[in-house]
C-alpha cells in the first residue's frame, strides 16, 4: 500500500509540475522574458523571426531537465522489494462516478464566475485610482509606489523604435511596438523609463496610460541597446488607458458574459460525462450477456 500511495504523490506532483512548465512557457512567449525570451532572442538574432513551436517546445524541454534528474535519482534509491504488494483498486461505483463529476463540475462551473468577480472588484478599484500627472518638462524621479494610471505629457518620442511581429503556429499574427518617451532635454547617456506599447499612433498631449512595471522582452532591449538607447533598470510599460475627467473608465462591461460561460462549463462537464457512463454501462451489460450466453 506504501507503494501506490507514493506512486499516487509522484503522479500529482508529476502533473503539477507538468502543468507548472507550460504555464512558464506560455507566460514566457507572451512576455518575451524569462528562458522564452532568451530563446526568442537567440532566434531572432540569427534567423530573423522567432516561431512559437520551437520557442515552446526547447523551452519546455530545459524546464524538463530537472524532473529527469529527479525520476533518476528516485529510481536509483528504490530496491526491489522494498515495498509491500498493492492491493488492486476496487473500482468506482455508478454513484461514486457521478458524485466525482459533480464536483468537477462544481469547481469548473465557480472558476469563471470567481475570475469575474476579481476582475469585477479591480475595475472597481481602478475607478477609485488617483490619474497622476506626469509632466516630463519638469525634474521627476519614479512613481508613487501605487501609481498605476497616469496622464504624459511634455514628453518627446525617440525615434528609435522597436517594431516586431509575432505568429502562432495557426498562422495568426501580432504586432507590437516599443516606443521610447523622454524629456525634452534627453541625452543618449541618460537612460530610457518609459516605453509606450500601445496602439495610438499618433499619440496626444496629455497621453492616458497604464504604468506597467514588467521587464521588456529581452530581444527587445537587445534591439535599443545595439541602437544606443540605454534601458533602465527599473522602466515602466505604457499601455493604452481610457480616462476621463480625470477618472478611469470602467472597463468591466467587456466581461458580462463570463459568470454563464461558467454555467456552460459545468453543463458540458455532466453532459460529456453522462455519455461516457451510458456508454459504459451498455458496454457492460453488453459483455456479461455475452459472457452468460457462453
Amino acid at each position: 500500500m506504501r507503494q501506490q500511495g507514493s506512486g499516487t504523490l509522484i503522479t500529482i506532483l508529476g502533473m503539477a509540475y507538468i502543468l507548472g512548465v507550460i504555464g512558464y512557457a506560455i507566460y514566457g512567449w507572451e512576455t518575451g522574458t524569462g528562458l522564452s525570451g532568451i530563446l526568442m532572442e537567440y532566434q531572432m538574432r540569427f534567423v530573423g523571426s522567432a516561431s512559437m513551436t520551437i520557442t515552446m517546445l526547447a523551452t519546455m524541454a530545459v524546464a524538463a531537465i530537472p524532473a529527469v534528474v529527479v525520476g533518476l535519482i528516485w529510481g536509483a534509491r528504490a530496491k526491489p522489494g522494498a515495498f509491500e504488494p498493492v492491493t488492486p483498486a476496487r473500482p468506482m461505483s455508478t454513484s461514486s462516478k457521478w458524485l466525482l463529476v459533480t464536483g468537477i463540475a462544481i469547481v469548473a462551473g465557480l472558476i469563471p464566475g470567481a475570475v469575474y468577480l476579481w476582475l469585477e472588484k479591480t475595475d472597481a478599484e481602478d475607478q477609485k485610482r488617483t490619474v497622476y500627472q506626469m509632466d516630463f518638462r519638469k525634474p521627476t524621479g519614479a512613481p508613487a509606489a501605487d501609481a498605476k494610471f497616469a496622464q504624459i505629457s511634455g514628453y518627446r518620442v525617440l525615434k528609435q523604435q522597436y517594431r516586431f511581429s509575432s505568429s502562432s503556429s495557426r498562422g495568426s499574427k501580432s504586432t507590437k511596438i516599443f516606443v521610447p518617451l523622454v524629456p525634452a532635454g534627453w541625452t543618449p547617456d541618460q537612460p530610457v523609463i518609459y516605453f509606450y506599447t500601445g496602439q495610438i499612433t499618433r499619440m496626444p498631449d496629455p497621453l492616458p496610460v497604464q504604468l506597467e512595471a514588467t521587464p521588456m522582452p529581452v530581444f527587445a532591449k537587445s534591439k535599443f541597446e545595439q541602437a544606443s538607447v540605454k534601458v533602465a533598470a527599473q522602466h515602466y510599460l505604457l499601455k493604452d488607458a481610457s480616462i476621463a475627467e480625470g477618472k478611469v473608465v470602467s472597463w468591466i462591461e467587456g466581461y458580462r458574459l463570463l459568470p454563464w460561460t461558467g454555467l456552460g462549463v459545468a453543463f458540458l462537464v455532466f453532459f460529456f460525462s453522462g455519455v461516457v457512463f451510458i456508454s459504459q454501462a451498455r458496454a457492460t451489460r453488453r459483455a456479461a450477456a455475452e459472457s452468460y450466453a457462453r
